[in-house]
């Protein structure tokens, strides 16, 4: 009998993945092809929930195709929303090209600023057309992911540090993993400069306060120069830097709330020391190490 109720329970699972396999072809297929605009923006809506290839490549065809622009404006919103290193390189990047475009082209003036908005968020995951960017960023694997109390604290951080990064400086090139990190001769050939970024978790203790408690973070983040994924790390003048920031958030007094708000702490700070500190710095050293070169030509 146990046996036979586990293989009900599989075959369960398995009816219940294929009915949300077909539900994303059936909302795919509305967006694409019915002639009802409640229809097209009811599966918009839908699709935007789901980090599927098939509904990123669905809202991709609407942003370029659909007439009504209400729908061209959620789907620009919802695919700033879907995007991430995760996604299939191809599907990213048809996705981020139709974002760009429609920022610049699209007749509607709300859905070019929806458009933009997204584009603006998700470029950095864009593959280099032809070479790499002026900067580019490898984003090492974080420490200290045990003060969060997560399986997959390492894998979150990581994620927070390159959302970080993405936000403050989207020219700043990164890798995802789909395409991995240049050589030295690719930085070389770009004219690139490659930085390397690594953010450590430090401390996150909580205090129990009247009716809730007060988590309070700390988090650095190390940046030097990177000379590609052949080649040693090596410490340089003025391009080597560290900081330091604290973080505080009250929550519930729950397992849930405690480790929600050491991410959310974690989080605020990384974000804080990304843009007041890490992108200022590298984008000086950028600028050094540029003028240099042209200086030794």
């Amino acid at each position: 009998m146990r046996g036979t109720t586990l293989a009900l329970a599989g075959a369960l699972l398995l009816l219940c993945a294929t009915a949300h396999a077909d539900a994303v072809s059936t909302r795919a297929t509305q967006l694409r092809t019915s002639s009802e605009y409640k229809v097209r923006l009811s599966a918009a809506l839908w699709l935007g929930k789901k980090k599927d290839a098939r509904s990123i490549r669905a809202m991709t065809h609407a942003l370029k195709n659909d007439s009504e622009r209400t729908v061209r404006s959620v789907v620009a919103l919802q695919l700033g929303k879907l995007i991430d290193e995760s996604t299939n390189t191809r599907v990213r990047d048809d996705a981020i090209d139709a974002l760009e475009h429609a920022a610049k082209k699209d007749s509607d003036k709300k859905v070019r600023a929806k458009a933009r908005a997204a584009w603006i968020k998700v470029k950095a995951l864009r593959t280099p057309r032809g070479g790499l960017p002026a900067v580019f960023v490898a984003i090492g694997k974080p420490s200290g992911g045990k003060h969060l109390n997560s399986k997959d604290a390492t894998t979150e951080l990581q994620a927070v540090m390159r959302k970080a990064l993405r936000s403050a400086a989207p020219d700043f090139g990164q890798s995802t993993k789909q395409d991995g990190l240049p050589t030295k001769s690719e930085l070389e050939k770009a004219s690139s400069a490659g930085f390397f970024v690594n953010a450590s978790v430090q401390s996150v203790s909580v205090a129990k306060k009247a009716g809730h408690v007060e988590v309070r973070c700390k988090v650095g983040i190390h940046v030097n120069a990177w000379n590609g994924r052949d080649s040693e790390e090596r410490l340089r003048e003025n391009e080597t830097a560290s900081a330091t920031g604290n973080g505080r958030v009250r929550g519930a007094n729950t397992k849930t709330s405690i480790r929600n708000a050491g991410r959310d702490c974690v989080t605020a700070v990384v974000d804080q020391l990304t843009e007041r500190q890490v992108v200022p710095f590298i984008k000086r050293s950028a600028d050094r190490r540029i003028a240099k070169t042209h200086t030794d030509e």
